[in-house]
């Protein structure tokens, strides 16, 4: 029978198999009593000497239609003797690229989305570097007067509720301030038949402030997205304070909030090209955001991140409570539909200031005893002894009896020279009753003092760490695909199924098990 014979080196667990030459290299004689998986060829060394036959190891029988291993070469007298095993990958090449496996790993196709833990993590931190996502925060102001104030105000003509809100730069706060707190003129338009200070014992306009509240925003950002309109008075209970300089009043109640987006692209690990996309999730990379005042430094889900993250956050401007969104994307193109879309974090945080603020507390007299002890205790105070509140009283006693007999000025004046004090007039009283007044009057602050430097000097950061793995072999290895395909659309080099179970009608039972073997510890499609 006519045989191929060569010198060709190739893997044992390959389907790589030499070409045919035009025409055979020896004809052999089968030896008597040997199978086809394993023949056992006599051939004379004479035809082509024995020195050649010696350094051939691979053979093809057309008969057999089979390539085989030679393993041995043993010299009879002139004759040599070939013994051959049957090589089913070479041979069977054709049936077993058509097969229909599930493939574990391969070096021309891959998943890149599926982790490779073949190879382990490197324990240097971190190893490869960290890419950094770093702008400036936008609820941090550029100097501690930059800013603005929204105040609540219980006021009359208010459009929704009893409350108005109204927003303004710092200038404009401290004007209403030095407005509210000055006694020496009066504070709201239209005057009063009260005594400037009896009335703010009274009736104290830092009362009808229900809150107070500072935020790292311009008016101007209200401003741009029509939240506010101008106002140069502010109505505060019954009255209007004139301002002389511009505030902003909030156009309704139910649009008192700010909401911005920060869209930041992904770190991706820089072994991804070469790697896969699975690099870009734990154990091989981690993921950190830093941004005040909603976290100082939390960790993300590796897992749950996508090309782009979205940080979504939220202000009611009425509290100052903020809401922080973490998510792969969002909805809308503008500030008024921004919407987390798939949040896989949310974090709440106070983001506005409270400011303190004061209110004179008025409390009313337990009995009349009461009262006119106050009162006694406040003319004391005012007029300096009892002595002079006893001669101004007899002397306003004077008056009126005078008045009545019909005395005259000059009488009058004789005996007002004679007391010593001249009578109690409308202001000594006004100012006796606001003195009294006062004396059981508190400052009661409500709010809660806070600060302005959690805001300030911590830039926004989002950051990825990413670390290497041990060394890589993707020839001999291949990486996971994890999926059932037709052997020949893999492209050739390194194939590892599980379970593979083929069927070849052919091959003998020992050469399918052997293939079979191949096939779940790795074979070389070539």
């Amino acid at each position: 029978m006519d045989v191929y014979l060569y010198n060709f080196q190739k893997r044992r667990n390959s389907t790589g198999r030499p070409s045919i030459p035009a025409s055979p290299t020896v004809t052999a004689k089968l030896k008597d009593g040997c199978s086809i998986a394993k023949p056992v060829l006599e051939i004379s060394s004479t035809i082509t000497g024995l020195n050649s036959l010696s350094h051939t190891n691979y053979a093809y029988i057309p008969d057999f239609e089979r390539y085989y291993f030679i393993t041995d070469w043993v010299l009879t007298g002139t004759i040599g003797v070939a013994y051959l095993v049957s090589d089913p990958l070479a041979s069977f090449r054709p049936d077993i690229l058509t097969q229909q496996l599930y493939v574990l790993r391969a070096s021309a196709n891959y998943d890149g989305f599926i982790r490779d833990t073949k190879y382990p993590v490197k324990a240097a931190y971190p190893s490869i570097g960290t890419i950094y996502d770093m702008r400036a925060n936008p609820l941090q102001p550029a100097a501690q007067s930059y800013g603005c104030f929204v105040i609540g105000v219980v006021g009359k003509g208010t459009t929704f509720g009893s409350v108005d809100y109204y927003a303004m730069s710092y200038l404009v706060f401290i004007q209403l301030m030095n407005k509210l707190f000055n006694l020496t003129t009066q504070w709201a338009d239209g005057g009063s038949d009260l005594a400037d200070g009896l009335k703010k014992a009274i009736t104290d306009p830092m009362q009808y402030l229900v809150s107070c509240m500072w935020y790292p925003y311009s008016v101007n950002d209200f401003v741009d997205r029509n939240l506010v309109s101008a106002v140069t008075g502010i109505t505060v209970g019954y009255d209007t304070i004139a301002l002389g300089v511009t505030a902003y009043k909030f156009n309704t109640m139910l649009n008192i909030e700010f909401t911005n987006l920060i869209s930041c692209q992904t770190p991706r690990h820089p072994l991804e090209a070469s790697r896969g996309n699975y690099v870009n999730y734990e154990p091989f990379a981690r993921y950190y955001v830093s941004f005040y005042p909603f976290c100082s430094l939390i960790e993300l889900d590796s897992t749950l991140l996508s090309a782009t993250t979205d940080f979504v956050y939220t202000v009611d401007l009425r509290t100052g409570k903020g809401i922080l969104s973490i998510c792969p994307d969002h909805t809308g193109d503008t500030w008024a539909d921004w919407r987390p879309l798939r949040p896989f974090r949310v974090i709440e945080a106070q983001v506005g200031v409270d400011i303190p603020v004061a209110v004179i507390q008025t409390a009313k007299p337990a009995s009349v005893g009461e009262y006119i002890q106050n009162t006694a205790v406040a003319a004391a105070t005012e007029f300096g002894s009892p002595a002079a509140i006893l001669k101004k009283a007899y002397s306003s006693l004077v008056q009126g009896v005078g008045n009545l007999i019909g005395s005259s000025d000059e009488e009058l004046q004789q005996y007002y020279n004679e007391i010593g004090e001249t009578p109690l007039n409308a202001g000594d009283l006004g100012k006796v009753a606001s003195a009294g007044a006062a004396m059981k009057s508190t400052c009661e602050m409500f709010g809660a003092q806070s600060t302005i430097s959690f805001n300030n000097r911590m830039p926004f950061m989002f950051w990825g760490e990413f670390f290497t793995t041990a060394g890589v072999d993707l020839s001999d290895h291949g990486r996971p695909l994890m999926q059932k395909v037709a052997l020949s659309t893999l492209n050739g080099g390194f194939v590892l199924c599980e379970n593979p179970h083929i069927a070849i009608p052919a091959a003998y039972a020992s050469e399918v098990t052997a293939i079979e073997n191949a096939l779940a510890t790795g074979v070389y499609l070539e």
